[in-house]
């Protein structure tokens, strides 16, 4: 794939990208529960928020508390410039974290501005299940007028 972007390949490229982190997602996501299934792992809590110019993972917790999340996992990362998926190894709490964030963003991009928002995103390893629930902080304004 070409990283030469102008309008008339703009959308070839954006396709193709967003195909190849689809299949990167669908692999790292794989990997993540097996490596997680053999530290007997059942869950895998990561908490996030953002506001006041400040964002990011709060805390993460797993189920049972003994299992730790170190050693390597490889993972695939994709890039706007790059023919293929490349692998990378990297911390398993680190492979959370990023497939954490990234899922925030699939269906919120742009959780951080302004008022910002939070959740938590659940990674359920005996249903091979990850759930968001996420939260918008929203300002509320209301304005009254009276005359006397």
């Amino acid at each position: 794939m070409t990283s030469t972007f102008d309008n008339d390949n703009y959308a070839t490229v954006a396709a193709y990208y967003k195909k190849q982190q689809q299949e990167a997602f669908a692999r790292n996501r794989e990997v993540i529960f097996v490596a997680l299934q053999a530290r007997g792992a059942r869950k895998v809590f990561v908490t996030y928020d953002a506001g006041l110019d400040s964002s990011g993972i709060r805390d993460r917790k797993v189920e049972p508390e003994a299992v730790s999340l170190s050693g390597a996992v490889t993972v695939l990362v994709a890039g706007w410039d790059q023919a293929a998926p490349e692998s990378r190894a990297q911390s398993l709490q680190n492979a959370i974290e990023e497939m954490a964030m990234q899922i925030v963003a699939f269906d919120h991009d742009g959780w951080e501005i302004n008022e910002g928002a939070g959740g938590s995103v659940t990674f359920d390893v005996a249903e091979r299940k990850i759930v968001l629930e996420h939260s918008e902080n929203i300002i509320a304004r209301r304005k009254y007028t009276h005359s006397y």
